[in-house]
């Protein structure tokens, strides 16, 4: 559902421009917001039912996909897993299937796959490298997750995001007093701002006008630095980016975070704000190292860098007028559209899908 961040930002947000561009989609939502919302928050019991209620919808909405299959021209998945034997059947379909994939989800976040989490897990790989091999292509955020698709058999196209740089744009300099380090996120990964907490102490006692905003869940307690939380929504989440200053991505390397798509930081760059992260996975590429943020690997990283850019307004503003260059030029939404468009195409036969003689997709 849209309340999903990866099919609110990898099938959602395209279909204006895909139909701009003469393809008709016809959209089915496996998990509605309401049952995605259960499976959130809860305790054992209700994430086991959230679970089975996940493998039921997938199954059933992978029979509608086998029985319709020969209706489009295109079929995209986007991350749905679909149980035995959906794939298999599928397979004779496997020219016309792109299946796109974000996160790293041949593993889990946790670091010890027990319980549920293991259950989880094992299902996940169970059933990603069937659907890879009953597609014809992959798509996925970067190149870790390409790799993993590559090894399975599959052809990949990377889009990293995208991000919509007319939506998430600069707004006006407003005068205030205090200098706003700003995170969003969810809580289930809010525990990474821990990784800095010795930093974020130590900037709170050299700066007093120094601030850290949380979007999206409850910030961390510091005993130094002032904390102030809000929840996240989309039609808030605009009005709230444009308060920060500089922006947040700290990550632990590990199997999952490497195969993360940065979102964080395209939102933070398209917004026009300079970036400290930790170098990992995709935030490599996304930062240019010393001109459109810093990448932080030790305590004192974080430390250095941040004081520089808390204490020059000049240094902030130069940096997150390159990250927007760069998002604009390699990121951005219109430009993953024609991509996208493209890859359809390629698909269907077609160097292009004209409305008139495309299905859907």
């Amino acid at each position: 559902g849209v309340g999903d961040p990866a099919s609110r930002t990898r099938v959602f947000q395209y279909l204006p421009l895909l139909r701009a561009r003469g393809v008709i989609p016809q959209v089915e939502v496996v998990v509605s917001d309401s049952v995605f919302a259960r499976g959130v928050d809860g305790g054992r019991i209700r994430k086991l039912l959230y679970y089975a209620s996940v493998v039921w919808l997938s199954f059933r909405a992978g029979i509608r996909t086998v029985v319709r299959a020969s209706c489009y021209d295109v079929i995209f998945i986007q991350r749905v897993l679909f149980p035995f034997p959906i794939p298999s059947l599928l397979r004779r379909h496997r020219r016309k299937i792109l299946y796109d994939f974000d996160d790293a989800i041949f593993t889990t976040e946790t670091t010890d796959p027990t319980g549920l989490e293991g259950v989880r897990r094992w299902f996940h790989e169970r059933s990603l490298i069937p659907i890879l091999r009953a597609a014809s292509h992959a798509m996925v955020e970067n190149a870790y997750t390409a790799a993993y698709a590559e090894r399975q058999g599959a052809t990949t196209t990377v889009i990293t995001g995208p991000i919509d740089t007319g939506r998430y744009r600069p707004g006006e300099e407003k005068k205030k007093s205090d200098i706003v380090l700003g995170w969003i996120g969810s809580p289930s990964t809010v525990a990474y701002i821990d990784l800095i907490r010795g930093p974020l102490e130590t900037l709170g006692m050299k700066y007093p006008d120094l601030v850290l905003k949380v979007i999206g869940a409850s910030g961390p307690r510091l005993s130094q630095l002032r904390v102030v939380a809000c929840p996240w929504s989309l039609e808030t989440e605009v009005a709230d980016l444009l308060t920060f200053d500089i922006g947040l991505m700290p990550l632990p390397d590990d199997p999952w975070t490497r195969g993360k798509g940065g979102y964080k930081i395209l939102q933070y760059s398209s917004m026009g704000l300079p970036v400290v992260a930790s170098p990992v996975g995709v935030n490599v590429q996304l930062v240019d190292d010393g001109v459109s943020g810093f990448l932080a690997e030790t305590d004192a990283d974080w430390v250095a860098y941040l004081s520089r850019l808390v204490s020059d307004p000049d240094l902030r503003d130069r940096m997150g007028q390159d990250g927007r260059s760069r998002m604009k030029s390699g990121y951005a939404l219109n430009r993953a559209a024609d991509q996208l468009v493209g890859l359809f195409g390629a698909l269907c036969g077609r160097r292009s899908c004209p409305e008139s003689t495309q299905k859907d997709a």
